[in-house]
């Protein structure tokens, strides 16, 4: 199959210079209408469509509010329960993971860093830096690490020079990125200098991945989300919002160019909000996709003030300590950015900002928490945000909280479920062979899953994504389960996800399948296993069924040229390659290097006549090529093909187009 990707078409989303009308959505308070008015205010101010902000007092959320719009071409609304991207607000998530760790005694935030990633080496070629060893997880934590982006750019933002420089194909995963980065220079001592870094996260996001044995997102999902009954969290994927889940549209500011694409490296230029923000690499540090409301139930679940307590006393406190770095009563911490108040006690904050994002999370010692995300941002706003806007809207927010005499007593955090939406098959045939289309598995063999909600994106698996010669068993948030064993997901889609059956323990019939998205599982549903099942891969030309075949010696596809232009006819005595599905069990979850040739090929006949077969075996993972001969006395015209394997027999109504004499 090799590893590869569709292009999707982009739409160039911008916004104009106008304001938008102003919608409200959330429960209205009479205490609390200076706070709408700061909120529309700030959208008019600058031409923002939409927004959500969320306040918390002693655990119990006051105020829930959505802004504007969502999506401005279907006048969409946000809700107070919106799915935003929230850019680095993403690291308190894994810094809370990796705290955790520490309370079990699985990792020390004194011990080395990149001493916890022996998996990881540097790019062929390239020399480890051995001044990393130095680099502790407590200096990923405060962002001591000796990386200072104002000097050399940050890699995750930086991943068309990282791949162009590795050979590694866009989009770039984290680890891929740390092969990069090992051999690279620091551009200070490690636990010296504070200079802000996603790398550091992206860094925390592969040390929890390997000592906890599982993918960074299930990681967070298990130690941080689930304990407080976060389930309306996912990760973002880079080239569209998940409209069923209600996240928002992300717009550009006015004016704004179109910015290179991180995932077609050389290809057209995007929206930046749509594809120039490789959300693979940053999984750790900028890629959680959640809403105000859950963003308040983490925050208050860390100490315990409402749900938790996530994180001991002790944790907390090293979590509040000034590092070495610092002097003053603001700094880093292990997450957030602290600010030490004159009579004791800490408020915790941390921003996000990404092209179409602005977000920010507030834990105060007084228990009052807030949330805000914007889906747009104007032109410099960033992590350094050149452009004043956060610090404006921070301002008018804190000054309008202060300002509130009366506040709502009724606990809102009961009103919004945080769920996303389950995946759901169809009902008629769920699950099918990927050639023949009919409801049944073969181990090894490819299949396909229908239904609606299983996955966010169309595409198709990223190099960035197998692990070795290992195929991916988990894309875009989607994995699927065969009889409890996972599958190779190879292309993804709201209603179809394509996947190779696991060989091993595959073997009982029914097969089960179930398949999760974005940590929502699918009811079970069962599907009939066969040990071969021959199957023809298939186009469709002109009201016909053709087999996916080509000239073994020259690669022309066979087909109708005069219904299929580009192709051409098979001719007596052509060799002719047939690709097809689940002819007996197939190796799975691996890429096949070399072919693995069959000791007994199968039997293949074409308008009805026996035909001599060359060779038969499978080149690629899942993929059968059988070699034919076409006989001289082959009649002219669409000959009917089968393909028949241990008294199995291919799909019947499938041609091959044969050219007379």
């Amino acid at each position: 199959m090799g590893k590869y990707f569709i292009v999707l078409g982009l739409a160039g989303l911008m916004l104009s210079g106008s304001a938008f009308s102003q919608q409200i959505t959330g429960q209205s308070s009479a205490g609390t209408t200076g706070l709408d008015t700061v909120m529309e205010g700030l959208i008019a101010k600058y031409s923002i469509p939409g927004a959500a902000l969320a306040i918390s007092r002693n655990g119990i959320l006051v105020y829930a509010r959505g802004f504007g719009y969502a999506d401005t071409a279907s006048s969409r609304t946000v809700q107070p329960d919106s799915l935003f991207r929230i850019g680095s607000v993403s690291k308190t998530f894994t810094a809370a993971a990796i705290m955790k760790l520490v309370e079990q005694g699985k990792i020390q935030i004194g011990q080395s860093a990149f001493a916890l990633l022996p998996n990881l080496s540097p790019v062929s070629g390239a020399t480890l830096n051995s001044k990393l060893a130095n680099v502790t997880v407590e200096d990923l934590l405060n962002m001591t690490g000796g990386w200072d982006r104002s000097i050399v750019p940050d890699p995750i933002d930086n991943t068309l020079a990282v791949a162009a420089a590795t050979g590694f194909a866009n989009p770039l995963s984290c680890s891929e990125v740390i092969q990069y980065m090992l051999s690279q220079p620091l551009q200070h001592p490690p636990s010296s200098t504070y200079a802000y870094s996603n790398f550091g996260y992206c860094v925390l996001g592969q040390i929890l991945s390997q000592v906890t044995g599982m993918r960074y997102e299930d990681a967070v999902r298990q130690m941080v989300l689930t304990p407080l009954g976060i389930q309306r969290a996912k990760q973002a994927e880079g080239l569209m919002s998940d409209t069923v889940n209600g996240e928002v549209t992300y717009y550009d500011y006015p004016g704004a160019p179109l910015a290179a694409n991180v995932y077609v490296a050389g290809g057209p230029l995007v929206p930046a909000q749509y594809g120039n923000h490789d959300f693979l690499a940053s999984d750790a540090s900028g890629s959680w996709v959640t809403t105000t409301i859950d963003l308040l139930r983490f925050v208050n679940g860390i100490d315990g003030v409402r749900g938790g307590p996530l994180l001991q006393p002790a944790t907390i406190q090293l979590m509040e300590t000034e590092g070495p770095a610092f002097s003053g009563a603001a700094f880093y911490g292990l997450g957030f950015d602290m600010n030490a108040l004159s009579g004791g006690g800490f408020n915790w904050h941390k921003d996000g900002a990404l092209p179409g994002t602005s977000a920010y999370l507030y834990k105060g010692a007084n228990k009052v928490c807030y949330a805000v995300v914007f889906n747009s941002a104007p032109n410099g706003a960033s992590d350094e945000d050149a452009s004043g806007f956060e610090t404006d809207y921070v301002n008018q927010i804190q000054t309008a909280i202060t300002a509130v005499t009366s506040w709502p007593t009724t606990d809102q955090f009961g009103t919004y479920s945080s769920t996303l939406v389950q995946p759901q098959f169809r009902t008629n045939s769920p699950v099918v062979n990927a050639a023949s289309f009919l409801p049944n598995i073969t181990g090894g063999a490819w299949v396909s899953l229908f239904g609606t909600n299983l996955a966010t994106a169309t595409r198709t698996w990223y190099s960035a994504e197998f692990e070795g010669t290992n195929l991916p068993f988990y894309v875009d948030g989607v994995s699927v389960l065969i009889n409890g064993q996972p599958a190779a997901v190879y292309y993804v889609s709201p209603t179809q996800i394509d996947a190779q059956a696991p060989t091993a323990s595959i073997e009982q019939s029914p097969a089960t399948v179930v398949l999760t998205h974005d940590g929502q599982q699918s009811a079970t549903v069962t599907v009939p296993y066969l040990a071969a099942s021959p199957a023809m891969f298939t186009y469709a030309g002109g009201g016909n069924t053709y087999a996916a075949a080509e000239n073994a010696v020259t690669g022309a596809v066979i087909g109708d040229p005069a219904v299929v232009p580009g192709t051409a006819k098979a001719k007596p005595g052509d060799y002719v390659a047939l690709y097809c599905n689940s002819v007996l069990l197939a190796p799975s979850g691996v890429e096949i290097s070399p072919p693995i040739t069959l000791a007994t090929f199968p039997s293949v006949t074409i308008g009805g006549i026996s035909v001599p077969v060359a060779y038969a075996g499978v080149v690629s993972a899942g993929l059968y090529q059988i070699n034919v001969q076409i006989p001289q006395n082959m009649p002219a015209g669409n000959q009917p093909l089968l393909v028949t394997y241990s008294g199995s027999a291919s799909q019947s109504g499938v041609l091959l187009p044969v050219a007379g004499n």
